[in-house]
């Protein structure tokens, strides 16, 4: 309420008009009250703004709370880190200062924190700043000249361990400019903009070290900037990962302020931890900076998965104001592949098999169109690297394509604008799972099944927003309230993940990347491997690699599997040995009905026989019912159960 609005009151003769003027005295203290609190909170470093301006968490809330940044320079104050009062006054007394002679002007704590000078100059505006002209950073904001920004989500991909659970970054949107003729492309625009990411500055090729460094916090996160097209060459072109972009909702003066701030953290580090303080947290502390109002990271469990954080985004009223994909090469292919005639896919199979790039004169125009756009996708997809080293024989191949097409007068049709739903990380279900089921033991007891999934997705999850035959279990664990047929109570660990990543990818005639899987953790048993066939706990680690196929595509979604699996099984329970190693095999079926509805029936053989079957059902985005019967490593086991996303 505007207080000249208080002041331009007029009281009323009636009963109604006092009670409205008590009221409005009321409100306009109040209002009054709350102004003079949040300046007097801007003066002593406590105000909410000037706390994430500083990457403070926990101040109001835990004693020890401290800054998130771990870099020395970033702070004024020898005890800046942990104190946002002592920093606060370090920066006014800083900034203060004149430049003196001969003094480089970019060295100026006015020049290396441009943010909180737009700070003191909103929230403490009567404070005395000697005006310094920053060289470095006015080239800086030139640079990133920007109308708008955007979190881009670069979809999940197992190949690498850092990337397996997605990545995100900024994208700052150039200021509008013109361009005329055929170049007028919003896609072709967005490639001149500028990417922003933070990302570990990896120190070690050593794939131990780099997993234990990564989760301890020993590898240094940075930001990087870098033109956008260089970040679609990595990502939608190198890796083949679709790109998700949800422009923000941020004023001018939001804007102005987030790349300011970037400016200032830029030369700065913070400890990289991949499951928390990783690349989608820091960058919605960053925004929070700009946009102190915005409460995105409160919301976040203690660790965070970069889809949880689209999620969180996606979910913010008033927050995402357009939503922009771009598919993957070998998305673009195989939805061009799609538009063929099978003796057309035969015969663009034949050029590619010989590496014959013409196509016959005599082929009708429109039908060479098809096969040229065709071949021209399948060079992007298929030789993306050798194209970006620009190996000769590769690039004058798609040189040919491109020479060849040019010569159809024949525009191809755009692409369709309405975004895939289905594959929108923003609409996907909560990373948290939480299940509740009840179920049987042949000859043995009842029992309540409790599970707890930290992270992220299984293969009878709802497919929205995920890969559709990928798993990526992490720290998942069961456990069992059992009555058994004595009448005995006990409670006892059914499963433990520590991590477990499947991928089922189904060969054809372009991908022939194998499937495989890859888990650690333990499990209980009941069969002859147990001493005296009793219940053992056993830990184990497993790998299998095999095929995928799905044979009868156009009429069903059901991926068949076929795997050689190894494990090394320990328990001093065991049989014969404490240390087991077994190869056997792993063969079944993953059939996603529709986007709601999945099956898994699988069989293997190690040592033993165990045979499962699973179905899941999603009524809701995050509520689903499911059913499964196993047996083999235990006996015939039924349950039934209910699964919460959170």
């Amino acid at each position: 309420m505007r207080l000249s609005a208080f002041f331009n009151l007029k009281p009323s003769p009636s009963i109604h008009g006092r009670a409205r003027l008590f009221y409005s005295i009321i409100i306009g203290t109040a209002a009054i009250l709350g102004a003079l609190s949040e300046e007097a909170q801007a003066q002593d470093g406590t105000s909410r703004s000037w706390l994430k301006l500083v990457h403070y968490r926990n101040f109001r809330v835990l004693p020890g709370g401290e800054s998130d940044v771990d870099s020395p320079e970033f702070f004024l104050s020898p005890e800046g880190k942990q104190s946002p009062e002592k920093e606060l006054q370090a920066t006014l007394q800083a900034f203060a200062q004149p430049l003196q002679p001969n003094q480089d002007p970019n060295t100026h704590p006015q020049c290396k924190f441009p943010a909180r000078r737009m700070w003191i100059q909103a929230h403490l505006p009567s404070t005395p700043i000697v005006p310094i002209q920053c060289p470095g950073y006015d080239a800086f904001a030139k640079n990133m000249a920007t109308d708008g920004v955007s979190v881009v989500f670069s979809s999940y991909y197992l190949n690498n361990p850092a990337s397996a659970f997605g990545h995100t970054f900024l994208r700052f949107h150039r200021k509008s400019f013109s361009l005329s003729g055929p170049l007028n492309d919003d896609k072709k625009v967005e490639l001149l903009d500028v990417g922003v990411g933070y990302a570990a500055t990896v120190t070690t090729s050593n794939s131990f070290l780099y997993a234990l460094y990564g989760a301890v916090g020993l590898f240094r996160g940075n930001f990087t900037a870098l033109p956008y097209y260089y970040k679609v060459r990595e990502y939608a072109e190198s890796e083949n990962r679709d790109l998700w972009s949800y422009e923000l909702n941020f004023s001018e003066t939001e804007l102005q302020l987030l790349v300011a701030h970037l400016w200032e953290l830029g030369p700065n580090y913070l400890d990289y931890y991949y499951f928390s303080e990783n690349c989608s947290f820091v960058l919605l502390t960053t925004l929070e900076a700009a946009k102190p109002e915005l409460q995105l990271t409160e919301k976040l469990p203690y660790y965070v998965a970069p889809a949880h954080t689209i999620q969180v985004i996606g979910n913010e009223p008033g927050l995402v104001k357009d939503t922009r994909f771009r598919q993957s090469n070998y998305a673009r292919f195989k939805n061009t592949w799609q538009t063929l005639s099978a003796d057309d896919q035969r015969l663009l199979l034949n050029k590619v098999e010989h590496l014959e790039v013409p196509f016959d004169s005599q082929i009708p125009a429109e039908r060479r169109r098809l096969l040229l756009d065709a071949s021209i996708d399948f060079f992007d997809f298929k030789f993306a690297k050798a194209l970006l080293r620009e190996e000769p024989e590769t690039v004058a191949q798609k040189q040919t394509l491109l020479m060849e097409r040019a010569s159809i007068p024949i525009v191809s049709p755009t692409a369709q604008s309405t975004l895939p739903a289905e594959l929108d990380p923003a609409r996907g279900h909560a990373p948290r799972k939480l299940s509740l089921a009840v179920g049987t033991q042949k000859d043995t007891s009842q029992f309540a099944r409790f599970r707890f999934r930290p992270s992220l997705q299984d293969l009878l999850d709802p497919q929205v927003g995920y890969p559709s035959s990928s798993q990526i279990d992490f720290a998942s664990v069961s456990w069992d309230f059992k009555q058994t047929s004595q009448g005995q109570s006990k409670l006892d660990l059914n499963e433990f993940h520590l991590f477990r990543v499947t991928s089922l990818q189904p060969i054809d005639a372009f991908n022939t990347s194998p499937s495989w899987q890859v888990a650690l953790g333990a499990e209980s048993w009941i069969n002859p491997r147990c001493l005296n066939n009793q219940t053992c706990h056993v830990g184990f680690l497993r790998f299998s690699g095999g095929l995928a196929a799905n044979p009868i595509q156009k009429i069903s979604s059901a991926t068949f599997f076929a795997m050689i699996k190894t494990e090394l099984a320990a328990s001093p329970s065991l049989q014969d040995a404490h240390f087991q190693l077994g190869i056997g095999t792993w063969v079944g079926t993953h059939w996603r009905v529709n986007s709601q509805w999945s099956i898994l029936a699988s069989s293997e053989y190690l040592r033993l026989w165990h045979h499962s079957f699973e179905t899941r059902y999603s009524f809701h985005r995050n509520w689903a019912i499911g059913a499964a019967i196993s047996q083999g490593k235990r006996p015939l086991e039924s349950e039934f159960g209910v699964h919460w996303y959170f």
